[in-house]
């Protein structure tokens, strides 16, 4: 469980807030009052309202929980040279930033990104979230599907649970996206995440028919 306090330097503004990421209003949205506390991953986002103004720029901040930190992590195919970094980055506690040069990611275009996280100790899981950078003018999008599997032993693995991202809309803002996909608990010691690039960019797309990209950054286990 965490406490969140937030603050404005003018008293007679009032806070507005959500945690699912949505823009707040000045009618509907949750008025800011006293610290609360939240114990699952949100997205907060906050704007102030005061009287005879527009309401604020939002203001967001990612509040994201870990349960579990994997004891090694091991990259089964490799990302491409050009975007390539240590295995590390992905139990960093640093979900990167819109700059996917800047070293804080993986990138894959020609092959799936598969990875394998092991566990000294066996471990109830119930989610996995994968953190991944959207910039559709660049090439990168969401993957086509993100797999988790899980076992014991990396050579006995079951499939825990897939997602199928939606395929972006033309103009859509550079954005971190937190994909999580959870499942039923499963006592594992071994994850494996199998993240595939789009193949074909869509016809709105300047490089339509081209191959695109999948950049992942930081992977939570709960």
């Amino acid at each position: 469980m965490r406490m969140i306090k937030m603050k404005h330097p003018f008293k007679a503004t009032v806070l507005r807030y959500t945690l699912d990421g949505t823009l707040p209003d000045s009618v509907k949205s949750p008025v800011y009052k006293d610290s609360f506390a939240i114990q699952t991953s949100v997205k907060l986002t906050v704007r102030a309202f005061s009287k005879g103004w527009k309401g604020s720029l939002p203001v967001q901040q990612m509040f994201i929980k870990r349960s579990f930190v994997p004891d090694s992590i091991e990259l089964v195919t490799p990302p491409d040279p050009k975007y390539k970094a240590a295995a590390k980055i992905l139990s960093d506690k640093d979900l990167g930033d819109p700059n996917f040069g800047s070293g804080k990611w993986l990138g894959y275009m020609n092959n799936p990104a598969e990875i394998n996280l092991y566990f000294h100790k066996k471990i109830k899981l119930r989610s996995v979230m994968v953190n991944v950078l959207k910039r559709t003018e660049q090439y990168l999008f969401l993957p086509t599907t993100l797999e988790v599997w899980g076992g014991m032993d990396k050579s006995d693995l079951k499939l825990l649970g897939q997602i199928i991202p939606p395929l972006p809309t033309k103009n859509e803002p550079a954005t971190l996206v937190q994909q999580t996909i959870s499942f039923a608990p499963a006592s594992i010691r071994c994850i494996k995440i199998i993240a595939k690039p789009i193949q074909s960019l869509p016809k709105w797309h300047a490089g339509k028919g081209k191959k695109g990209w999948v950049f992942l950054s930081e992977v939570v286990f709960n």
